[in-house]
């Protein structure tokens, strides 16, 4: 139930920082907001309603009681949902406002928010297939214990 309130909590800050409500980036004494204009129409809701629908799908899991092979490719479907979009407007420079990036590095001089963005989209990888195998693992370790017991999935 934590990974359900995790993504509840993620979602919330998506939404927080988004322009809907106004919440903009202060740097170098400008205020932008972090996501770019060009993601806030579709993007920013898709990720929200991904995160939501993967509490409802943990809330599933755990009524269930344990991992199915069918819930398995679904967290990891579900998973791909959310990584791949994210992977893809990060690696385009299409995710944070590209003012903000170019206000951050002419008050640093460095690069370091592009590394950050970088690393976050490791993070995301990371995050994403540990929790797909994860998924399987649960899986496989809950129909080995069913045919030990006698009993079918």
């Amino acid at each position: 139930m934590a990974t359900a309130a995790a993504n509840i909590g993620v979602a919330f800050v998506l939404v927080w920082v988004s322009t809907w409500f106004r919440v903009p980036v202060d740097a170098v004494g400008e205020q932008f907001p972090l996501f770019s204009p060009d993601v806030m129409a579709f993007w920013v809701p898709w990720f929200v309603g991904v995160l939501l629908v993967e509490a409802v799908f943990t809330v599933l899991v755990y009524r269930r009681g344990r991992y199915t092979t069918g819930y398995a490719i679904g967290n990891a479907l579900l998973g791909a949902a959310f990584a791949i979009p994210a992977i893809y407007l990060l690696a385009n420079d299409l995710l944070v406002n590209p003012a903000l990036v170019a206000a951050i590095e002419a008050a640093t001089g460095t690069e370091w928010i592009r590394w950050s963005l970088v690393i976050t989209g490791a993070s995301i990888v990371a995050v994403v297939i540990w929790d797909a195998w994860g998924g399987f693992r649960k899986a496989r370790r809950a129909d080995v214990g069913l045919r030990q017991l006698g009993r079918t999935a």
